[in-house]
């Protein structure tokens, strides 16, 4: 147990350093709207992950985890709306917010459908997590790249080195060491950490090639 919590709340210091970065990239100049889709996407992701996880009865390094991704969803969310105010809007930029919010709508009665057909809390935390993970995992697939080939890639080094800790906390958890059905019930945690780390590796390595490719065009 020590050894699982011990882990997790590694897990915890290292998304708190991604939030801080990624946030502080948003906002530094010079400034770009962010991808809405992705923004809303992950609030409905870490919404759904925070639900599932207080449901779960999940260890608090996990749902302090969930808290900090919604904080940092949450400003994410202010600098789309300050940055309306910079960049002009389109016909297009209209019509995909709509979408959005209807996307967003539906999901959340699909949800109410599923709690009120599911009267098992322990299932209905498996359908939020299985919700949060596919919302995370669209996030990272639809995402757009906002850095500039000269802005870091800490942020994704130190999220790849966060999913990797918060999936050990929970393969070392004890009631998966006991031999109980764990495992089954916390692989849509698994698949909305590991799937996402892959492709923010993917990120990461195509943020490193630009790089390269920026180094190589002034020697």
């Amino acid at each position: 147990m020590a050894a699982s919590n011990a882990v997790g709340w590694a897990a915890v210091a290292l998304f708190c350093v991604s939030a801080r970065l990624s946030v502080a990239q948003a906002w530094r100049p010079p400034y770009r709207r962010p991808n809405l889709f992705y923004i809303t996407m992950l609030l409905l992701a870490d919404s759904t992950n925070l639900t599932g996880s207080i449901l779960a009865q999940a260890p608090s390094w996990q749902l302090v985890v969930a808290i900090v991704f919604l904080v940092q969803d949450s400003c994410m969310l202010f600098a789309f709306c300050t940055m309306l105010y910079a960049v002009a809007e389109t016909a297009s930029d209209g019509l995909k917010r709509s979408f959005l919010l209807a996307a967003g709508v539906t999901t959340v009665f699909s949800s109410n459908a599923l709690i009120r057909k599911s009267p098992d809390i322990r299932l209905v935390a498996i359908q939020m997590g299985v919700i949060s993970a596919l919302c995370n995992i669209t996030s990272r697939v639809c995402r757009t790249p906002l850095s500039s080939p000269s802005e870091s890639t800490l942020h994704y080094w130190f999220t790849i080195l966060g999913q990797f800790c918060y999936s050990t906390a929970i393969l070392t958890h004890p009631d998966n060491v006991k031999g109980q059905p764990f495992i089954e019930e916390a692989a849509p945690w698994l698949l909305g950490s590991l799937v996402p780390a892959l492709l923010e590796y993917n990120s990461a390595t195509e943020q490193q090639q630009r790089q390269n490719k920026l180094k190589e065009s002034f020697v």
